[in-house]
């Protein structure tokens, strides 16, 4: 029997991006304003010949086609300088192994994000988003980035290891993740190998840190097998995972990579957002007014439990536009594995592919004012006019992010709880710089607080678990 793909009853125009330089191809380019160029570059067809130093790569810009590559995952696997890069540093888990491997590593995680298991982790949220906002005080400016950043940090770790070996693991995470961020973009898109290992003082860096990282992970795991306890955590749960073919559990080097890829994942995403999110609220006022009516409502200046995410509906539907206009994985790699046609064109088994997800949330013939903040493109009777694959901040198909409510639960539980206490306004009128790097981030953001009345920001945070 024949398969047949939706891009086969269509034509589509295969071109090639201009201004490529010797060796470099279009990197500089890349590094400099990745957004805009990937943005650019279905100007020049629907499927673009980009080069990344040596390495030439199709870049699927048309839609049908970009959901076509997500979804064959056969065919159109991870793989290629970018997952290379990245298995590197997060080793062959679930989010970066071959589609071979997929469904072992997905039945065996997949347990521990049941919704049920959600709702326990939600408690460590409540406790994180409680200790975040209960030193703060009017007037006082912090840069949300990082304060973000850390609270995800702490209530991942707490999820993935609630035993006492958490303190020593989050102050060790904290440290040692930004440096692997800030060598991680460059690495991805500049295949040069031999560069790297010069012993420059940020190679150094960047590979004591991945060490250090990956001795706590080794550490921690020796020693819940030796305790055999079950912590109700994530970790316990992967401990206790056995293969449905072979009645295997996960290997120490299998538990390492995915607690690497939930690390990634539960951070990055989570801090990004909520910065992202309070920077749309400062400059719309009204988006502003709506969600402080929400969570007055709702909350009453309380902690947000899980039991209250299905009443804060605008809340979803903003962190929903904050997700489009900001999706922290903003581009993805695939690799063919046997020659195929996409669009009616020729790719040979081996060539690189390109999805980027940012541009497909940027799609004015989909979203109207694509770079407007408009949270009700979501309100059912409107998000039902929405191509379902034109949303993609988690992925599509089958390799869709298994995080994605874990995700969801904490960036709504943290930004009604914060939304309801206090207003946050940039603290300098100096334009904020997007910086895609491994995820898509606002940077340093530093803002000042304003003690919101109904909120009652001043009382102290921790009234009670969800």
């Amino acid at each position: 029997m024949t398969t047949t793909h939706p891009s086969e009853n269509q034509s589509y125009v295969r071109g090639v991006a201009p201004g490529a330089l010797p060796l470099l191809g279009h990197a500089p380019q890349f590094l400099r304003d990745p957004l805009d160029f990937v943005t650019s570059l279905g100007a020049h067809g629907d499927i673009v010949e980009i080069q990344l130093g040596l390495q030439p790569v199709l870049v699927a810009c048309a839609r049908p086609l970009a959901n076509e590559v997500m979804q064959r995952c056969d065919v159109f696997d991870k793989g290629g300088h970018f997952y290379d890069t990245m298995k590197g540093m997060l080793g062959d888990g679930v989010g970066t192994c071959s589609w071979s491997a997929h469904r072992r590593k997905r039945q065996l995680v997949q347990p521990a994000f049941q919704r049920a298991k959600i709702g326990a982790y939600a408690r460590v949220m409540h406790s994180e988003v409680a200790s975040l906002v209960a030193g703060w005080r009017t007037g006082q400016t912090v840069d949300v980035s990082p304060a973000f950043y850390r609270m995800a940090t702490r209530a991942t770790v707490r999820a993935l290891f609630s035993s006492d070996l958490e303190a020593t693991a989050v102050a060790e995470i904290q440290r040692c993740f930004p440096i692997v961020w800030r060598g991680m973009l460059t690495r991805m898109l500049v295949p040069a190998s031999l560069l790297r290992l010069v012993a420059t003082r940020g190679n150094r860096g960047f590979d004591a840190a991945l060490a250090s990282l990956n001795q706590v992970l080794a550490d921690i795991i020796r020693a819940y097998r030796t305790a055999g306890v079950d912590h109700a955590d994530i970790l316990s749960a992967l401990l206790a995972a056995e293969d449905e073919a072979t009645g295997l559990p996960l290997t120490d080097a299998e538990l390492h990579d995915e607690l690497m890829t939930l690390l990634v994942g539960g951070t990055e995403t989570t801090s990004a957002t909520l910065a992202w999110a309070f920077h749309l609220l400062a400059g719309h006022p009204e988006v502003e007014r709506r969600l402080h009516a929400e969570v007055d409502e709702v909350l009453g200046g309380r902690i947000a439990t899980f039991e209250d995410i299905a009443r804060l509906e605008y809340t979803h539907r903003l962190v929903t536009e904050t997700l489009r206009l900001y999706p922290p994985g903003w581009v993805t790699t695939r690799l063919v594995t046997a020659d195929t046609e996409l669009g009616g064109h020729h790719l040979a088994a081996g060539t690189a592919v390109m999805v980027s997800h940012y541009a497909i949330h940027h799609d004015p013939s989909v979203f109207p004012e694509p770079y407007r903040c408009d949270p009700d493109r979501w309100l059912p009777e409107r998000a039902s006019t929405i191509p379902k694959d034109a949303w993609v901040a988690f992925g599509s198909g089958r390799r869709r992010c298994l995080g994605d409510m874990f995700a969801l639960t904490e960036i709504t539980m943290a930004l009604a709880t914060i939304a309801g206490r206090w207003s946050l306004r940039p603290a300098s009128d100096r334009p904020l710089k997007i910086q895609p790097r491994m995820f898509l981030t606002p940077g340093s953001l530093p803002m000042t607080f304003t003690a919101r009345p109904a909120g009652d920001a001043q009382a102290p945070a921790a009234d009670g678990g969800s």
